[in-house]
């Protein structure tokens, strides 16, 4: 591509952004807001409007983009509700200087919903983060749950989905067919995509030196997770009960809460509605949790009627 456009004279004349969607697809990476999760590669050009050979430290977003883009193009931002939520980088970029650019970058945000159909009633795992530039803290809404999904499910094709059939539609919500199989107790963890190292850390979960991976990987997580990002980027180790650390705490989840309450995430009104919107790709079957039985759970999306 970019040889095309140096043939068409269009190369400095072109911003180029060369990014990823997610983390790496490995446990504890994609799909979680674990370090590796979500704090992807990033290499922009723009001929000499940008200066090359530069590493910045600056913290963004995705929303950051959308925002610099429209400003590069001198385009004027839409307003009101329709504004952006991100802040152009437009300044970082024309600066000349490596390392922090622009101090008032304290900290982004992140969360993270439903990933795929990994859990009963194809149920989400709910969670905020805030990263500065020294620690990550996330808030886990929903800690009965499992973060990978639970290990066990029905065996049914994954083809099979309740808008496949009229018939379908009108299993119960809970309970898969009665003619299917209750599978191994190590089959599931789907919010993981499959891959050699989460087959390895299963078959291997009965060895001492790799429990702690395993576990690292699938076991239920507390409500609050802290973790030094410049000592412990794979974040291992959670300082959230530490006392040493309880200011740091405090202070990141003062602002991630003040910052989800001003753009008003259901998630800190209690409200579940993430979990209420259909899916339409296929879905698996799981058994029903302890917390399922007596709590009061979602409709599952998929259960609704048709809507016109």
């Amino acid at each position: 591509m970019l040889k095309e456009l140096q043939r068409r004279g269009e190369l400095d004349n072109t911003l180029i952004i060369v990014t990823s969607d997610n983390g790496m697809a490995f446990p504890r990476a994609k799909a979680n807001m674990y370090e590796y999760g979500f704090h992807m590669p990033l290499a922009i050009r723009w001929g000499s409007q940008v200066k090359p050979g530069r590493t910045v430290d600056d913290l963004i977003v995705f929303a950051d983009l959308t925002a610099t883009i429209v400003e590069a193009a001198g385009a004027d931002p839409p307003t009101g509700e329709l504004g952006f939520s991100g802040r152009s980088i437009m300044s970082i970029l024309e600066s000349d200087k490596d390392g922090i650019v622009d101090p008032s970058r304290e900290f982004i945000v992140a969360g993270r919903e439903r990933h795929s159909s990994s859990r009963f009633n194809s149920l989400s795992y709910p969670q905020r983060a805030i990263r500065s530039h020294d620690f990550l803290y996330i808030r886990n809404f929903k800690p009965e749950r499992w973060p990978a999904g639970p290990g066990q499910k029905y065996k049914l094709p994954y083809k099979q989905s309740p808008l496949d059939t009229p018939e379908a539609v009108t299993l119960a919500p809970a309970v898969a067919p009665n003619n299917a199989a209750l599978g191994g107790e190590h089959d599931g963890y789907h919010d993981i995509d499959a891959c050699p190292t989460l087959s390895y850390l299963v078959q291997n979960r009965d060895d001492p030196k790799i429990r702690p991976f395993f576990e690292m990987a699938v076991a239920k997580r507390p409500l609050e997770e802290l973790f030094d990002i410049k000592q412990d980027p794979g974040c291992i180790n959670n300082l959230a009960n530490d006392p040493k650390f309880k200011e740091v705490k405090d202070d990141l989840w003062g602002k991630l809460s003040r910052t989800l309450t001003e753009t008003g995430d259901p998630r800190m009104k209690g409200d579940d509605v993430f979990e209420s919107y259909r899916r339409y790709s296929p879905i698996r079957y799981f058994p029903i949790p302890d917390w399922a039985e007596t709590g009061d759970v979602p409709t599952p999306n998929w259960a609704l009627p048709p809507t016109e």
